[in-house]
């Protein structure tokens, strides 16, 4: 015969709570070139491009053009 302690149970609940931590996203969302998140990066990642050009550009133009 087994005995249960109150630690136990809280094992149990912990385990029922994350059980699907890692299976919230589907395989499909990741394989789909288009899916949301890849294009919310490659936006993020072309506006800070645009960021750094800008930023590179005023740079030089201090370096050249003096005031």
């Amino acid at each position: 015969m087994t005995t249960t302690v109150a630690t136990d149970y809280d094992n149990i609940e912990i385990q029922q709570q994350y059980s699907d931590v890692n299976n919230r996203w589907d395989v499909d969302d990741w394989d789909n070139e288009n899916s949301s998140a890849r294009l919310f990066e490659r936006s993020r990642i072309k506006a800070l491009a645009g960021e750094s050009s800008l930023t590179a550009s005023r740079r030089s133009r201090r370096l050249y053009d003096p005031l």
